[in-house]
């Protein structure tokens, strides 16, 4: 506690990466109580808890807490290398030294010579913005340790907490001392059985890794091969270099696109040169084309809406689709007007719209230069749009269609996810009707984007047809209906669960469990 109210007026580093609770929120329910919580060092290659390495925290985990446990408990160790994981370690160590010569204390003091490589724990990983950076998969000499043992320990000891937190200090510290020392007890006497049924395990999975390995380098080729691995070997030698893990080519979207059209477009007015028709009042065509987009996706989830309504939706769900028809036709109608100021033509060719009663609004054309350029030289002479503004357009469309793409991709892994959920932990009629109401949602919302894709796709042909190219095909194929899947079903399973059952069924069949005489091994009869 010395160390605490010593330097308990320190002021913490704001996080810039992915905020975790447990370091940002306030501990509502731990107000007016000596401690919040304890915080430990575990040794996550043998999950055990270390020596002088469990304190008590005050409020959330405040570096200072952290940092002392950390140091004590390594303090005596005569190792010269460590693997350090935490759940924040991307932040936590960015000032760490400096804050260690700050605390001035010679209980915390170690060899110089030791050597430190900071990690993430793999579960809370994939969350981080700097995952590549802190990965156990991809750091040497560190096997497959997955640093998740302080939450395995925290799942056996929070039931203590019910009692721990009305006893006094002394009472609490022996009861925590013993359950730890009970912990570490078990994985010792446990520890051969224990290893020896992770070897097995691990053998065979080790050999059909190098096989897919030997595969991969077969299909890759010996001089890509010898390639990546200069650029591994190069990257495990200097962080600085070229990480060959890391997507090299970065994925537009449409906000990004309509924000270097705005800064292209302030630069050419900053410098006093106006683009010949490229504003008209207050609006820039740049910004009428991305509204534009905007209004087509508008429109895509209306008609979506309206089909999933059903044949007897209810007297709310009229009105609300009415309601919404309305406004959006308005905002189309308004939108044509300030088009009109660009393209005079075009105003002549949504005009049959308006004059159309009772036409759906998700159906009025907006004549954008892609729906011209898709049409005969007819309408195209009538509509005069110069190559500039066509250009705007493509680079908008490649932007939507890498977007969508993307959320495609994201969407049916987040499906995926819901399957494996569904099929691990939904039981009964109330759960798993709710899991098929979710995946009934994601799957329209996967039908949506790739309907916007498609959109995008060929508003791509007919503006690659007018501006001569084609260099988008190469990296936006033709999405096919069958290609919109997510993993396979069979794949949806535990392997492992899925294993242990094939076995208990096996046994069934043998009549080795359960039953005697006549009934032994009977598996599927009603009763």
């Amino acid at each position: 506690m010395d160390h605490v109210k010593q330097h308990w007026n320190r002021t913490q580093e704001q996080s810039h990466c992915v905020a975790h609770d447990a370091v940002d929120k306030p501990d509502r329910e731990a107000s007016g109580t000596a401690s919040s919580g304890i915080g430990a060092v575990d040794c996550v290659r043998h999950n055990m808890k270390q020596p002088l390495a469990v304190g008590d925290l005050q409020l959330r985990e405040r570096y200072i807490n952290m940092d002392y446990m950390f140091f004590r408990s390594i303090s005596h160790l005569p190792l010269l290398r460590f693997f350090v994981s935490y759940n924040i370690v991307c932040q936590w160590q960015i000032n760490l030294w400096n804050r260690l010569s700050a605390y001035q204390d010679p209980a915390l003091a170690i060899d110089t010579a030791k050597e430190f490589t900071f990690l993430v724990p793999k579960f809370h990983l994939p969350i981080e913005a700097c995952n590549l950076k802190f990965s156990f998969n991809l750091t040497p000499d560190i096997r497959q340790t997955d640093s998740e043992p302080p939450e395995r320990g925290w799942a056996n000891t929070n039931p203590l907490a019910r009692s721990t937190k009305e006893m006094g200090p002394g009472s609490r510290c022996d009861t925590l001392d013993d359950h730890f020392n009970g912990w570490n007890h078990k994985k010792i006497i446990a520890l051969g059985a224990t290893l020896c049924r992770k070897v097995e395990a691990a053998v065979p999975e080790m050999v059909t890794s190098w096989e897919v390995l030997q595969d991969k380098e077969e299909f890759l080729g010996a001089d890509a091969v010898e390639q990546w691995t200069r650029m591994a070997i190069l990257w495990e030698a200097d962080e600085s270099a070229p990480n060959p893990f890391e997507t090299q080519r970065k994925d537009e979207h449409v906000a990004q696109v309509r924000w270097e059209l705005a800064e292209e477009a302030a630069a050419i007015e900053a410098a006093g040169v106006e683009e010949v028709g490229a504003v008209r009042g207050d609006m820039h065509i740049t910004e009428l084309l991305g509204m534009s987009l905007q209004l087509e996706d508008q429109q895509r989830i209306l008609a979506f809406d309206v089909a999933s309504t059903g044949l007897h939706p209810t007297d709310c769900q009229c009105r609300t689709m009415v309601e919404r028809s309305s406004k959006l036709r308005r905002k189309i109608f308004a939108w044509i007007d300030v088009q009109a100021k660009f393209f005079p033509a075009a105003a002549t060719l949504a005009s049959t719209a308006e004059a159309i009663p009772g036409i759906p609004v998700s159906e009025i054309r907006l004549w954008l230069p892609s729906s011209v350029a898709g049409k005969a030289g007819e309408v195209r002479r009538e509509v005069l749009i110069d190559a500039t503004t066509y250009h705007h357009e493509y680079r908008l469309r490649v932007g939507q269609a890498k977007e969508t793409l993307h959320e495609v991709r994201r969407l049916l892994l987040v499906r995926t996810h819901v399957y494996k959920l569904k099929d691990t932990h939904a039981r009964g009629v109330r759960a798993n009707g709710r899991s098929q109401d979710k995946i009934a949602v994601l799957t329209g919302q996967v039908r949506r984007a790739a309907n916007q894709y498609y959109a995008a796709r060929t508003a791509l042909m007919a503006l690659g047809g007018v501006l001569k190219r084609s260099e988008w095909e190469r990296s936006l194929k033709v999405l096919a209906v069958d290609n919109v899947r997510g993993l396979l079903a069979a794949k949806f399973h535990d392997p492992e669960r899925k294993s242990k059952k094939q076995r208990r069924t096996k046994k069934l069949r043998r009549g080795e469990w359960g039953g005697c005489g006549p009934c032994r091994g009977l598996s599927g009869g009603r009763w």
